[in-house]
């Protein structure tokens, strides 16, 4: 479980990572078209992994209940 856990709190360190990089990106003096790719896709990236951790957490609280309920 603290696999699990750890695992969690990754995904979601690293989508606050891409989401800071993406804003950071957008609020340069000097936008071009290259920055704004990077930006975007920063903070597309960091969406996603907002969502698989917000998934992997649900699957880690499934895994859980299910040992509960294995143990009685």
């Amino acid at each position: 479980m603290n696999l699990k856990n750890n695992l969690i709190n990754l995904i979601g360190v690293m989508a606050v990572i891409f989401l800071t990089m993406g804003i950071t990106l957008l609020n340069t003096e000097e936008p071009s078209w290259a920055g704004n790719a990077k930006a975007y896709s920063g903070i597309i990236a960091g969406l996603i992994l907002v969502a698989l951790r917000f998934l992997t957490k649900r699957w880690a609280q499934d895994d859980a209940s299910r040992s509960d309920q294995n143990d009685k």
